[in-house]
């Protein structure tokens, strides 16, 4: 299936599709099958997640949805809110344990990532953390 008319080929095969959210790995599924779609059509893949949803319970459907999406995911840009584990909790609400495993999990896969960490003056931008 051909993704984009080839006036927009220049575009595309200079740059490629980003998935994002809300948080993408909810839609895995269909985040996997768009990826699919663009390798078949040349086209590079990112994924822009907080990485909350990884689950390092391999027995899991969760786990395996991010497997498979991985195998057609050429960019991860992971969003850490906060490296200390009561920060981040104190922030969003919830641990940053899942995400953390998540950033391990891409290391041991070799999928390359850019983490991303949004600077806010007296929360996150702490020297010492």
């Amino acid at each position: 299936m051909l993704l984009y008319e080839n006036k927009n080929r220049d575009f595309y095969s200079k740059g490629g599709i980003t998935v994002t959210g809300g948080e993408p790995l909810l839609q895995a599924d269909f985040a996997k099958r768009i990826f699919e779609l663009c390798h078949q059509n040349g086209i590079n893949t990112c994924l822009d997640t907080s990485g909350i949803m990884f689950t390092e319970d391999k027995q899991s459907e969760a786990f395996s949805k991010i497997e498979k999406l991985m195998e057609v995911t050429d960019l991860v840009m992971l969003d850490i809110k906060h490296i200390d584990p009561q920060a981040h909790k104190d922030l969003t609400g919830h641990d940053n344990r899942d995400i953390l495993a998540f950033a391990r999990y891409l290391a041991e896969k070799n999928v390359p990532v850019w983490i991303r960490h949004v600077v806010v003056p007296g929360i996150t931008d702490d020297p010492k953390q």
